[in-house]
């Protein structure tokens, strides 16, 4: 009878039992590897033995599948296949645990996926300075001729932008620029020169002071003749925005990325990274030396992508003319939070450069007021972009609105950031 052991042998020996004397194991011992308590007797005939019973698989009863009574299959242990002997005849070996086919590269990549994509969906659907109301109303028949005309729109406009033209069905022209701005930046208004009984139609453009976006429309009123009547029928409203480039979506992508990375590492580093230095085992693991740098590089790239897609965004919305960028700055939401996030990113990309370089030669502990700083440039960029969005144009709710999206900025750039800090560093991570 062959016995094989269960526990690991590193040669993978084949151990034999001794040789049965049924005079020394009378009283019901089946030898050194047998089973206690069994009884001897004499072979029935057609009967099987118990080692025969035991080699069998046993359906239990309601309790799933066949078990084998084999110790070693039991214990998920494969047969020795080293040294003598193999695995016994009619049975295979054991198959061995195979790794998961979902690697991190799998999972990774429908989630950048996923974010880009909702990324590039949010930039297509942002809104624009939509027609809210006119003097006079859209389709309005008046008796006499108006002497000037106004439009009112849903956005702050960026001053200097706004342009008005009314013309008669002839195209004659009867504004009388300039084009004036209400006080609260919403409303355009030309004076008219005298006219007489027809249609006219106003044609308006305009630039978004809330996100820099191209808009325009046009309505038309009707004035009668002496006798009542109007010929002609008079044309509806129309009010349209000019559609994003996809230059703008792929800058605001960037950046957006680029700030949460910054943001979602220096968090990471400063709460997460350093305090794990305090522990002496943690301190002398080879990775928490050697992955810092690397975290540091990952946010300064990050810092640097943000700050040149914010430099795009300013050309963009400037057209990088002196006159148009400062009065841009000076009257437009947006283009204000530009040129700040633009010196962030310009301050985030030095202080990470910084604490890179630091970390090369020195324990993490000394970039650690370095981090902190980006942590609070960052949490800055958040509030800034913000405060260019379309939640700052409500006048009602405009506190609530910035706080909200700087919340969901923060929580997003918290999650993405921190996704990345992993991915980067993901090979130390595995070391025990």
């Amino acid at each position: 009878m062959v016995h094989v052991r269960c526990d690991p042998d590193p040669g993978g020996n084949l151990f034999r039992a001794p040789h049965w004397n049924a005079r020394k194991h009378a009283r019901g011992r089946e030898g050194e590897f047998g089973r206690r308590g069994s009884r001897l007797g004499p072979r029935v005939p057609g009967r099987r033995s118990h080692s025969e019973r035991l080699a069998e698989p046993t359906q239990r009863r309601g309790r799933g599948p066949p078990v084998t009574a084999d110790p070693c299959a039991r214990r998920g242990m494969p047969w020795p296949s080293r040294g003598r002997g193999g695995p016994p005849p009619g049975k295979a070996s054991l198959p061995q645990p195979k790794e998961d086919a979902m690697t991190p590269r799998r999972i990774l990549l429908p989630l950048l996926a996923g974010l880009l994509g909702f990324l590039f969906a949010s930039g297509l659907a942002a809104a624009h300075a939509q027609y809210v109301s006119s003097t006079p109303a859209a389709g309005a028949i008046l008796p006499t001729a108006p002497t000037n005309v106004s439009v009112t729109l849903s956005e702050t406009i960026q001053s200097g932008t706004g342009t008005m033209r009314v013309t008669n069905e002839s195209g004659v022209r009867f504004d009388v620029p300039p084009v004036t701005y209400a006080p609260d930046g919403r409303a355009l208004s030309i004076s008219l020169g005298l006219g007489g009984p027809g249609i006219y139609t106003v044609t308006w453009t305009a630039v978004s002071a809330v996100d820099g976006h191209f808009t325009a429309g046009s309505f038309s009123y009707g004035v009668q003749d002496k006798n009542g009547n109007v010929n002609g029928t008079v044309p509806g409203l129309s009010s349209t925005g000019a559609p994003i480039s996809p230059l703008e979506v792929a800058l605001r992508s960037i950046g957006f990325l680029g700030l949460a990375i910054a943001l979602g590492i220096g968090v990471m580093a400063n709460f997460m990274w350093l305090p794990a230095g305090r522990d002496p085992d943690a301190r002398g693991a080879r990775a928490y030396g050697l992955a810092f740098p690397i975290l540091l590089n990952v946010s300064r790239i990050a810092a640097f992508a943000f700050a040149a897609s914010m430099v795009g965004l300013f050309a963009l919305a400037t057209g990088l003319e002196g006159g148009l960028a400062a009065q841009g700055l000076l009257n437009s939401a947006y283009v204000q939070s530009v040129a700040v996030r633009v010196a962030i990113g310009v301050g985030l990309f030095v202080l990470f450069s910084r604490a890179f370089a630091r970390s090369r030669t020195e324990s993490p502990e000394k970039s650690a007021w370095t981090i902190q700083a980006t942590i609070v440039l960052s949490l800055a960029a958040v509030v800034a972009a913000s405060l260019g969005t379309h939640a700052a144009a409500v006048p009602v709710i405009a506190g609530i609105g910035v706080a909200a999206d700087a919340a969901h900025f923060g929580g997003i750039g918290l999650w993405v950031g921190g996704l990345a800090g992993i991915v980067a560093i993901r090979n130390f991570l595995r070391q025990p």
